[in-house]
């Protein structure tokens, strides 16, 4: 048995079809593993990284910067922001990213800036996903 994944960005089809036997991704309160028969549902999806088994038991590695989960049978549509492959992502940017972000965050508190500190840390959050999908450790 399988799934079918189909994964959407803003402008446009990024995956679409692929054959998986297996889904992690981040859910917003913690991991969800989705197997083929899984209940049908809707959920919302953290930013992380998402790691695709596929029938031969290979593993694809993408980051993920949050959105929306539908699961129709063995069919998983998911709605994102942005889906970047371990190979597509530039690892040079996301170091820049990651130490803009540390450096906004020693200036800022959520008391004092409550909206600049979420987006600061959601960035912090994409910039260490990129790093560690490209890097390939993710377990």
């Amino acid at each position: 048995m399988s799934l079918k994944v189909d994964v959407v960005e803003y402008d446009g089809l990024r995956i679409s079809g692929l054959e998986v036997t297996e889904i992690a991704l981040p859910g917003a309160d913690g991991q969800l593993g989705i197997l083929p028969a899984h209940i049908q549902m809707i959920s919302t999806v953290g930013i992380g990284p998402m790691r695709l088994t596929t029938p031969d038991g290979g593993v694809l590695l993408f980051s993920l910067a949050g959105g929306f989960l539908e699961i129709l049978g063995d069919n998983v549509r998911i709605l994102t922001e942005s889906c970047e492959a371990a190979a597509d992502i530039d690892v040079e940017r996301a170091e820049k990213a990651l130490k803009r972000a540390l450096a906004k965050l020693e200036t800022i508190t959520p008391i004092t800036h409550p909206e600049e500190h979420r987006v600061t840390t959601n960035a912090l959050k994409r910039a260490q996903t990129r790093l560690a999908v490209a890097s390939g450790k993710i377990v």
